[in-house]
């Protein structure tokens, strides 16, 4: 037995007695028991407190004291010398019975902790964790716990405890009973068989012993989740960090989804003791994130039942997936976070008492990237993932302004709402996560761990403190540098006069308010002196307006004096100190700067405070791993203010390195090399910018309007910023030659005339197309595109030849011709109003939406290489649509869209229409002619769900499977219902299509 348990049990010993004289008969019928003492009353020997219950005392009467209390005239009082106190116990525990503990301390001593060890196989300190719950008294916080009694469980203990100062404790009670049925819909239900729960039980005491979450302890094992009325396979493991994850009652899982299959939507999430949030308050933030359409994870509400036994209501948080990005109309890209494993060992050997040095943990932090392994074998994502950790490396580094980093107004919002709701805790730098969008080619925050109201919320905003303080450390470069940003500023501010207002919040609160009701009362039912307190988002809100013209008038000072962001950052100087630690998650990195079958070039980097000495590498020879003495070893010189780097490169596949540290010596560590380069000093975007020149011979700029007009070649990217809008005057001929295009940040207007069209044609497989971002409103008439191909510079690769994102699109009277790229035409994020649309042979789509919304009218589409129309979480209004010649779907949608049609005529197609994934599609006067597949209804992704298609006046002939529906699915075609009994997959489809 370890020695910490075996210290903790002669503890429980000394300290405990069970004075329990009969046993009491439990079961789910019982009433309540209530076990209480106001610690007035002695046992005879004065040993012990009397309780109002017969069967039990509590330990340690001789410490009663009259110095304070709460009621009556005692209390106890503990100290250094008789730390532990208040010892009952209950030998007869039931599973699945709820626990119900409360104990008041006097406030001038904080590190009192209120304990309930569950023992059986192993034991388990339940404990309070300076989580008070102020009430009706201003000298005195509550300490509680409630917990359901899981299997296994033999005797539990309770007691309080103290470290080091004097604390007096005063009103105890227990109750034991069974929880009702609260009103929340959903129940997550787990199966973990034996072997699993063992695995998970032995992780949950080792980091009880380790007082730490440590990646060790985090190994998945296999369990299942019941849903959509079958068992599905998942994989489940502790999360978390700290052992608040433990200690609440209600131990934190992580939960990944396997296989094509989902939960609510989700591939992966945690749940957790809703006061590991903040209760409500974290599902509020979450839900104002979602209306504002700033990115962050989804947060709810849910029961929990494992093996069988209820265990009440947990939160429920989504892990970092696509699913968290597509769900909220955004093109897959990578997810990156600051890597703060490092940090969280530097943590415990802090908390083991270590007297370590400051360490650089946010300077040496490695920028990850969530979903690693998918994200390196695809070559978008991992050119995404290789901007991305550019951008952050440059902002770290303070080596850019925060427009070339950021998303300004996504980033205003951001802060805006963290602002509003007190959430500072989600700009630590470990907590931050970053979605790299590819299409804009910038970073957006994901708000995610907001910690709404903590603990010692401040009384003035965190813009008033940043623009007073001037405080230059450099963890705190995010919250610095948006302080010397004029847009910025102006969209911040503009976010908090229309924010911090009652009217915002009455209109959120008027829609959320039934959700918040019961969930407060299935909240209430476990903890009964919840309360939700609605009031701290109207203070907040009135403390903002009142501050609002003095930020106004610190942050104009500022912007005044041209203060660079680079000054409001200084690099500490660390010093050593004398110990042997060797934080291996801080000390060295290894990057692989190239790879290929016969090579490896590494660049190691240093962040150790001592010198260090790399003799070593692990080399994968294909037939198994060897080590390898380097003939002359690599040393790196100290940390100080940078890293010492070096180079490193072998004709072999370096795996791992191999190093010593100079106040170390006899410890050798082995470090596995970052499967990817050090982050460049640029961005295609970056390039693309700095390249702009309004000299250039294609250009006429008149007012900050981009105008083109006549006869224009153009042979270079031409990347316009947003400060220039774009005019096309009727009759220009534009060509793009070698790698002629145009990206756009402002609003373009191209009205040609009937007689008097523009044009605007490739002559060159690398050209790059048309691409305009965040618009504004676009009116492009009577336009021939001709041989577009993508945007392909570099790293930024879209999937279209004209692509339009986050714009107001009216177009009318266009013909686009042998497109050369994914989509000929793609929408994003975009509202639009096309009408008289003729694509005709392309490579591909012909038109693509994807999160829009918008109306498509007497268009005509023939000779696609793949699917005509295809939608993607759009609402879209269809009339008169004729597809001819498609190379599989006339019309496809997909992911939730909302489609309706009147007027569809197809010929010669695969797929006639086919919905997909929640999408709905109704249909009306319909002809589909020689089709293999007439009308389809399926789930295709795991995390969504089936499909329904309602078709009126419809006619089908010549199609071999006119209803295609798969299980759960329904296709209603003239009044007859098709519902689907089987699963079907997609590899089924084109198996019978080639055969």
């Amino acid at each position: 037995m370890p020695y910490r348990k075996i210290v903790f049990s002669l503890i429980l010993s000394a300290l405990l007695i069970s004075c329990k004289e009969k046993a009491i008969d439990r079961d789910r019928d019982s009433e309540t028991v209530v076990i209480k003492s106001d610690l007035e009353n002695l046992t005879n020997d004065e040993e012990s407190f009397v309780t109002d219950h017969s069967a039990y005392t509590l330990k340690n009467g001789k410490r009663q004291s009259t110095d304070k209390s709460r009621s009556g005239k005692y209390s106890i009082k503990l100290d250094s010398l008789e730390p532990y106190g208040m010892g009952c116990q209950i030998s007869d525990p039931v599973p699945g019975e709820f626990i119900n503990v409360r104990i008041w301390q006097h406030e001038a001593s904080s590190n009192g902790s209120l304990i309930a060890a569950l023992s059986g196989a192993s034991v388990i300190p339940l404990k309070t964790e300076r989580a008070y719950t102020k009430t009706d008294s201003s000298e005195w916080v509550l300490h509680y716990l409630d917990f359901i009694v899981p299997e296994g469980v033999e005797t539990i203990d309770f007691y309080v405890f103290v470290h080091k100062q004097t604390a007096y404790f005063d009103d105890f009670e227990i109750k034991r009973s069974f929880l009702p049925k609260n009103q929340i819909a959903t129940t997550l239900q787990l199966q973990i068989p034996v072997v699993g729960k063992q695995d998970l039980d032995k992780n949950t005491e080792k980091s009880v012993n380790a007082g730490m979450i440590k990646g060790a302890y985090k190994d998945y094992v296999d369990a299942q989740l019941w849903h959509a009325d079958e068992w599905i396979d998942i994989k489940m493991r502790l999360k978390g960090d700290w052992p608040d994850h433990i200690h609440s009652g209600k131990t934190s899982y992580r939960i990944k989804v396997e296989g094509n299959n989902g939960y609510q939507g989700l591939k992966s999430f945690s749940v957790q003791h809703p006061k590991t949030r903040n209760y409500l308050f974290e599902w509020v933030v979450h839900k104002m994130a979602e209306e504002e359409d700033v990115l962050t994870t989804t947060y709810d509400f849910l029961n929990v039942e494992m093996n069988n036994l209820y265990h009440g209501v947990y939160a429920l948080e989504e892990h970092f997936d696509k699913q968290l990005i597509e769900h909220r109309n955004r093109r897959e890209g990578p997810i990156l976070k600051f890597d703060e494993s490092g940090f969280w060992d530097y943590m415990y050997r802090k908390y083991q008492g270590k007297h370590l040095s400051v360490m650089p943990h946010f300077e040496s932090s490695t920028i990850a990237v969530f979903k690693e392994n998918r994200t390196l074998k695809s070559g978008n994502l991992r050119s995404n993932f290789e901007e991305g950790r550019t951008l952050l490396e440059l902002f770290r580094s303070n080596s850019k302004n925060i427009e070339d980093i950021f998303d300004i107004e996504q980033l205003a919002k951001f802060y805006a709402l963290v602002e509003l709701t007190d959430s500072d805790h989600a700009l630590r730098w470990h907590n931050r996560r970053f979605y790299f969008n590819p299409i804009t080619q910038k970073l957006e925050h994901i708000l995610y761990d907001a910690g709404p109201f903590g603990i010692g919320n401040p009384s003035e905003s965190l813009m008033k403190y940043r623009l007073s303080s001037y405080n230059q450390d450099k963890e705190l470069t995010f919250d610095n540098a948006v302080l010397t940003h004029p847009e910025f500023k102006f969209y911040y501010m503009n976010f908090i006069k229309e924010m911090a207002t009652d009217e915002y919040l009455d209109q959120f609160f008027t829609e959320y308010d039934s959700s918040i009701s019961v969930f407060e009362g299935a909240i209430v039912l476990e903890n009964p002196l919840y309360e939700f307190e609605k009031n701290k988002f109207y203070e907040r809100a009135a403390l903002l307006r009142a501050e609002f013209d003095e930020v106004d008038s610190l942050w104009t000072a500022v912007l005044d004096k041209n203060i660079d962001q680079h000054s409001w950052t200084i690099d500490k100087k660390y010093e050593a100190s004398d110990d042997q630690e060797v934080i291996e998650g801080i000390a060295v990195k290894a990057y692989v700067q190239h790879k290929d079958s016969a090579r490896t070039d590494l660049l190691i980097e240093n962040y150790h405070l001592h010198g260090v000495e790399i003799f070593a590498v692990e080399i994968d020879s294909g037939l198994g791993d060897y080590i390898k003495l380097l003939d002359q070893a690599v040393y790196l010189k100290p940390y100080e203010k940078t890293a010492d780097f070096k180079s490193l490169s072998m004709e072999a596949d370096i795996e791992k390195i191999y190093y010593k540290a100079d106040n170390n010596p006899d410890n050798f560590v082995r470090r596995k090399v970052i499967p990817w380069s050090k982050p460049s000093k640029t961005t295609s975007r970056m390039e693309l910018s700095d390249q702009w020149s309004v000299h250039a011979d294609e250009l006429t700029i008149v007012n900050n309007v981009v105008v083109f007009q006549g006869d224009i070649q153009i042979g270079e990217l031409i990347h316009i910023p947003k400060q220039y809008k774009v005019k096309i005057l009727p009759g220009t001929h534009i060509e793009f030659i070698n790698e002629g295009g145009l990206i756009i940040n402002n609003s373009l207007n191209a009205i040609g005339k009937e007689g008097n069209k523009i044009t605007i044609e490739s002559k060159s497989e690398t050209s790059n197309g048309l691409t305009v971002l965040k618009g504004g409103k676009c009116d492009l008439k009577y336009i021939n595109f001709k041989n577009l191909t993508n945007l392909n510079y570099k790293n930024w690769v879209l999937t279209s030849g004209i692509t339009f994102y986050e714009c107001d699109v009216k177009l009318s009277h266009l013909s686009i011709d042998n497109a050369q790229s994914e989509d000929a035409l793609n929408l994003i994020r975009s509202t639009f109003m096309i009408e008289n649309l003729s694509v005709d042979k392309t490579l591909s789509d012909g038109f693509d939406a994807d999160f829009c919304s918008g109306s498509l009218i007497n268009s005509h589409f023939s000779n696609t290489g793949n699917d005509a129309v295809d939608v993607s979480g759009t609402i879209v209004k269809i009339e008169n649509l004729i597809v001819e010649n498609c190379g599989d779907k006339a019309l496809s949608a997909g992911e939730d869209s909302d489609v309706e049609v009147n007027g569809l005529n197809v010929n010669k197609t695969v797929s006639g229409v086919a919905a997909k994934d929640l999408s709905s599609v109704k249909l009306v006067n319909v002809v589909i002619n020689e089709a293999t597949f007439g009308l389809l209804a399926f789930q295709k992704k795991g995390e969504f769900g089936s499909a329904t298609i309602q078709s009126q006046k419809t006619v089908i002939k010549g199609a071999y499977l006119p209803v295609v529906a798969e299980q759960s699915s329904q296709i209603e075609i003239n009044g007859h219902l098709y519902e689907g009994n089987c699963h079907l997959s997609i590899s089924w489809f084109f198996e019978f299509y080639l055969s």
